[in-house]
């Protein structure tokens, strides 16, 4: 009973062997489905070979088909080594790759010339008096190496794999974990059976490569083994900044690194293949990302990204697919608007400084000449304003200009220039005005500034401003006309100051 049970259990362990290494074959087109392979065409032949043993029923028979279990037993240890530097993508040195091949060869090689020189098996026979039938052997000198090369394969391994467990995607810490019990497993049936511990006779050194099998199973239908991208991979996108998205060709997700999952909440909670429209906050320039290298968005009213599209084509040059790296920009964009304020803003109090303005009334100059419209220039400055900086010092002066310029942003019209001209001086283009408006207008302006008091911390002032302004005619040019109403101003300070004045037209073209 228990011998039919046993091979019931080894032909369901071929069975899936055999799926799982068509599977592979089929579905999985990357660099681990070799190593694979090679892993599952070990255990295959081990597993083969103890089926015929324990079937065979005479010693005769088992002569014949005991050197098939070796193959598999002598690369078993090997092929898993191979498999997981492979998967965790550690580079193997020429010479260890080389005696991983070579060591299991010469094995096999004593092992089918046994008879002639012992040096692997002394002696063996067939054993039927057990529940489980087996072969029973007598250790020749070499035989325990190979259970020495798979003790060192798998301290190998876990040296490989122990540190990559920090890994933070369940997925690949699931992976790692069930290698790591493939591998356990393996090493504590070759203890048991160094110690000749082998309940109903059954062999416990083949019967790992069953549930490593059984694992590896476990392993891809519930973990996506063989077609998730290699642990050092992961762990390399983890540790990075960018956001990394992999979409198909069809725009499809297939994977992302931590950072995009922070990006995207959503990337953690759909199915892989799903369309990467159904990400609501996906923006809208990568929903079709093809042909084109750099993309950037804004997300919110003050996060910026870029995105470089890298398509993955075959020899064919057909697109596969297409790997998006996503860079925050935001901060960059931040310092690029600040030198750009600095470039034509004042720092103190953030109006146009005195060159950008020029820039600005040239071109609304020119324009206004196409249609006819008029324009003044309109100077002003604050009334005894060194008295307030020797009075209270300059920190109280900067405070007292910028509350200046706040009142004088209520009173004037949106599409009205204001720039700081100099110190406490300030200038603004006032266009769509004629003679008399321009009057009520620089009165409004004067009212604003001195109608209430100056807050400053617990001071309160009165401050006051006069006004000059001047038309800005073609003729004259724009320097000529803000001499003018420089003019008009100091006019207002001979008459008294907290005053308006504006300029003879005869002063503009004198």
């Amino acid at each position: 009973m228990a011998n039919t049970v046993l091979v019931v259990l080894l032909l369901m362990s071929l069975i899936i062997t055999a799926v799982l290494g068509s599977y592979t074959l089929l579905k999985c087109d990357n660099r681990k489905s070799v190593p694979f392979i090679a892993l599952l065409a070990a255990a295959f032949m081990y597993t083969l070979g103890y089926l015929l043993q324990t079937i065979a029923g005479s010693l005769e028979r088992v002569s014949i088909v005991y050197p098939l279990t070796f193959i598999g037993a002598a690369y078993i240890a090997s092929a898993y080594l191979y498999f997981v530097t492979e998967y965790c993508e550690v580079r193997i040195k020429k010479w260890i790759a080389a005696l991983l091949i070579c060591i299991p060869f010469v094995y096999i090689l004593l092992v089918w010339t046994t008879e002639s020189h012992g040096l692997i098996l002394a002696s063996y026979e067939y054993v039927t008096s057990t529940p489980v039938s087996y072969l029973a052997v007598v250790p020749g000198p070499l035989y325990y190496i190979l259970h020495l090369q798979a003790l060192i394969c798998a301290v190998a391994m876990f040296i490989i794999i122990i540190p990559r467990l920090s890994v933070q995607n369940s997925k690949y810490h699931a992976n790692l974990i069930l290698l790591m019990a493939g591998i356990v497993f393996f090493v504590m049936m070759n203890v048991l059976f160094l110690l000749k511990v082998a309940p109903l006779g059954i062999n416990l050194v083949h019967s790992a490569s069953t549930v490593i099998v059984l694992l590896f199973y476990y392993n891809i239908t519930r973990y996506n083994l063989i077609d998730i991208m290699p642990i050092a991979s992961e762990m390399a996108l983890s540790s990075v900044r960018d956001a990394f998205i992999l979409v198909d060709q069809d725009n499809r997700f297939l994977r992302a690194n931590d950072a995009a999952r922070r990006l995207f909440p959503r990337l953690g909670e759909i199915e892989k293949g799903s369309p990467i429209s159904q990400i609501e906050e996906w923006p809208a320039e990568l929903i079709s990302c093809g042909g084109r290298e750099t993309v950037s968005f804004s997300m919110g009213e003050n996060n910026h990204y870029t995105a470089s599209v890298n398509i993955i084509t075959r020899e064919n040059s057909k697109a596969l697919g297409y790997i998006i790296i996503i860079q925050d920009i935001t901060e960059t964009v931040r310092m690029t608007k600040k030198l750009e304020e600095f470039a034509y803003t004042d720092s103190l109090t953030g109006i146009y400084n005195r060159r950008y303005f020029i820039n600005l009334v040239a071109t609304q100059f020119e324009r206004t000449k196409r249609t006819n419209g008029e324009i003044y220039i309109v100077l002003f400055d604050v009334d005894h304003f060194k008295s307030i900086n020797d009075t209270y010092g300059h920190a109280v002066g900067d405070e007292a200009l910028k509350a200046v310029v706040d009142r004088i942003k209520t009173a004037i019209r949106p599409y009205d220039l204001f720039g700081r001209y100099g110190g406490e001086e300030f200038i603004l283009s006032v266009p769509d005005i004629n003679d008399e408006s321009i009057v009520c207008y620089m009165e409004r302006l004067r009212l604003a500034v001195c109608d209430d008091p100056v807050q400053v911390g617990e001071l309160r002032m009165m401050i006051t401003a006069s006004f000059g302004a001047a038309r800005l005619l073609p003729e004259s040019g724009i320097v000529t006309t803000i001499k003018a109403a420089d003019e008009a101003l100091y006019t207002a300070k001979r008459e008294g100051r907290n005053r308006a004045v504006i300029s003879s037209l005869e002063a503009l073209t004198t």
